[in-house]
């Protein structure tokens, strides 16, 4: 693998950061991180939240959850029943139905990425900040460097997880996939912690401020990344009309 250089505000420890002016300069970043194919990324409404499931979110500091675990799955397959296909029910693997899980809404150890930046860069502002002036962030993961030291590390290995099966018709359109990581570990410490003393961008935090919001989503709707081509279903018509009311010329 070759040396992963990309210039940083602060860079230790496999992780590097970095501050954009604008969402103009993101095109910038796009055409430097697109050199190396194996990056995913992850867009995020605040730059302070971690990269963390929302399972892991909920279940912090519950004693109760080591107990519950095992039937954590289980009952999911199970009061799926009479709502998926038998045969598709059956067929599912555990990664599989955690995606499904993760697609309606459930708390899943799931965390969302996608091969292209600027769908990426869609939900990073897609809805409204509560925090003013609090930057937007896109990440940037290396799947490859990741996938290397995961198979070194056996039970605190990341994995990635792709579903094959084409009953998520939003993870196609997203181009989606999904990261795995130790439970209440999130993915910002465990490549501090397996990459550390490394020069290497395993992990790229972009900040981006939220001034021109209305403009950015204007610009992603003419290469059409918006709620309609990212959310194929009613839901997805439903969000997209919403946006045409809420921002002028989209």
């Amino acid at each position: 693998m070759t040396h992963l250089y990309f210039p940083a505000v602060h860079q230790e420890d496999g992780f590097a950061e970095t501050y954009l002016r604008s969402w103009e300069d993101f095109h910038d970043i796009v055409r430097r991180l697109l050199r190396d194919p194996d990056y995913i990324f992850r867009g995020q409404q605040d730059s302070r939240w971690l990269l963390e499931s929302r399972l892991t979110r909920l279940v912090q500091g519950n004693k109760k959850w080591q107990r519950s675990a095992a039937e954590y799955l289980p009952s999911f397959r199970a009061a799926l029943r009479g709502r998926l296909d038998d045969h598709l029910l059956a067929s599912l693997s555990e990664d599989e139905l955690l995606a499904i899980g993760q697609h309606f809404g459930m708390a899943t150890p799931l965390l969302d990425w996608t091969a292209s930046p600027y769908v990426a860069l869609f939900f990073a502002f897609e809805s409204p900040s509560d925090a003013r002036g609090c930057p937007r962030a896109v990440w940037a993961l290396h799947e490859a460097f990741v996938r290397a030291v995961s198979k070194e590390t056996r039970k605190n290995a990341v994995h990635f997880v792709k579903p094959a099966s084409g009953f998520n018709k939003r993870l196609v359109n997203q181009a989606g996939l999904f990261t795995k990581s130790p439970m209440f570990v999130d993915i910002q410490s465990w490549v501090q912690k397996y990459f550390e003393n490394t020069d290497d961008a395993i992990l790229i935090k972009v900040n981006i401020p939220s001034k021109g919001r209305l403009d950015c989503l204007r610009a992603l709707n003419r290469m059409n990344i918006n709620a309609a081509s990212l959310f194929p279903d009613i839901d997805g018509a439903a969000h997209y009309c919403n946006m045409k009311i809420e921002i002028p010329n989209y």
